[in-house]
């Protein structure tokens, strides 16, 4: 029942030797190709099947491997393609170098996925050089651990200064949550661990990064993306 289907990877940490990612690439292209003979098999056994199978690229920081593995996985002819190995502890700077040499190497006419990227900077980021998806635990983790993400930045309701507040979690928001319920409501949900203040601000996150897709979306379409993702990171604060 999946609409995307991720094969097998094998994803190296930051500061693997060249040796250890290049195997790590010839496994995972091995394990796609496997992965793409089973997929094949079992569409053609069983029409209700129509999950799409991509192929997620490795290399590591090394971007020659880069190549290598974009090409192979390019080479698989499949419905779309995602970079994997990001976000593994590098610098931001070495992200952004490795996501944009890796995105310019795939087909304009496929979906370009990224794995495991989800703060606001990072996806940003990760669309100006032409990305389309990207999943990660991140909104909805925080949400359990009392962080909101706001267009102010990350909000900790734990602060003692929300005690008593009866803002919204973001001015800017028109959720049920932030319509509906005060600062000072949800920060006692989660004094009293009542489960409704995790669901609540899970909630809040998922539909504020669903606002944020659909203005990055809206900013492409009026070829002004670059203003709008500066003028969106120039707010945000390490919290709030």
């Amino acid at each position: 029942g999946s609409d995307i289907i991720m094969p097998l990877d094998h994803c190296t940490p930051h500061g693997v030797t060249y040796c250890k990612a290049e195997e790590a690439v010839q496994r995972s292209t091995r394990w796609l190709r496997e992965s793409k003979v089973h997929h094949v098999r079992i569409s053609d056994q069983n029409s209700a099947v129509h999950g799409e199978l991509f192929g997620i690229i490795q290399g590591n920081f090394f971007p020659e491997l880069r190549t290598t593995s974009a090409q192979q996985t390019i080479d698989c002819d499949l419905a779309g393609y995602a970079i994997g190995g990001l976000s593994v502890g590098e610098s931001k700077a070495n992200f952004i170098d490795i996501l944009a040499h890796t995105a310019q190497l795939l087909p304009d006419d496929k979906p370009r996925y990224v794995m495991g990227i989800g703060t606001p900077d990072y996806m940003l980021c990760a669309i100006e050089h032409g990305i389309d998806m990207f999943d990660c635990v991140y909104p909805t983790r925080v949400a359990r651990n009392g962080i909101a993400c706001t267009n102010q930045g990350m909000l900790n309701l734990k602060n003692c200064t929300h005690k008593e507040s009866e803002r919204a979690l973001d001015d800017k928001c028109d959720c049920r949550v932030c319509l509906n319920y005060s600062r000072s409501y949800l920060r006692h949900l989660f004094h009293c661990k009542e489960m409704l203040g995790p669901m609540l601000l899970t909630h809040h996150n998922l539909y504020f990064y669903m606002q944020l897709m659909k203005q990055a979306r809206q900013a492409i379409g009026a070829g002004n993306f670059k203003n709008f993702a500066n003028s969106f990171l120039q707010y945000l604060k390490a919290d709030s």
